[in-house]
């Protein structure tokens, strides 16, 4: 992997149905890497507005912390298991 040297930009989100994987209004242009950790519970992640509790592609667990390559063409849903659930989000160019 080559070494990320922005642009870059973070925030905190409240998630409860499905939204876009963003910070703002739009993705990252350039973006290259996600990251994404929920804080007070579990969410869902997937690869449409679809994203379901029972659709997804995978689940992450309330804590834990991934990152992954995801090009600013690559749109990433994420959805709460239930209830709201505050998510700390980060796109890196």
């Amino acid at each position: 992997m080559s070494v990320l040297n922005g642009p870059a930009a973070f925030d905190s989100v409240d998630i409860s149905t499905a939204e876009e994987l963003k910070v703002g209004a739009n993705r990252l242009d350039g973006r290259r890497v996600v990251s994404i950790q929920p804080l007070d519970g579990d969410i869902h992640l997937g690869f449409d507005n679809t994203v379901s509790a029972t659709k997804r592609a995978m689940t992450i667990r309330k804590g834990q912390f991934i990152e992954r390559e995801a090009s600013d063409q690559l749109a990433i849903w994420i959805i709460a298991d239930t209830g709201t659930v505050k998510v700390n989000i980060a796109e890196i160019g």
